[in-house]
C-alpha cells in the first residue's frame, strides 16, 4: 500500500513510493503537477516507479519523508519523533 493525497488546492498529487524502513526510516515521496484544466496528472501506463532514475515526469519533485502536503511541494508538515530509553536497563524505584 503506497500513501497518496492531493495538495490543499489541488494542483499537486502526493504519492509515497518507499515507505519507511530500517535502511530507509523516513520514507520518500513524489510531487506530481497537476496541469491546469486536468483533474489527474499525467501518469506512465506503466505505474509511477520505485526507482529514482524512473521518475522523469515533467515538474516532479522528490520528498525525503511521509508528509502532509502544503500549496506546493517545497511546503508540508512532517513528523519527527524520538525515542527515550534507559540506555543501561537500571532499574529506576
Amino acid at each position: 500500500m503506497c500513501p497518496a493525497t492531493w495538495s490543499p488546492d489541488g494542483k499537486f498529487f502526493f504519492v509515497g513510493i518507499a515507505p519507511a524502513s530500517r535502511t530507509n526510516p523516513t520514507g520518500k515521496m513524489v510531487a506530481i503537477p497537476v496541469p491546469p484544466g486536468e483533474t489527474l496528472p499525467k501518469l506512465p501506463v506503466s505505474g509511477i516507479p520505485l526507482e529514482a532514475a524512473g521518475l522523469a515526469l515533467p515538474g516532479i519533485k522528490i520528498i525525503e519523508g511521509d508528509i502532509a502536503p502544503g500549496l506546493n511541494p517545497s511546503i508540508y508538515a512532517y513528523v519527527k519523533s524520538s525515542v527515550h530509553s534507559n540506555l543501561f536497563r537500571l532499574p529506576l524505584q
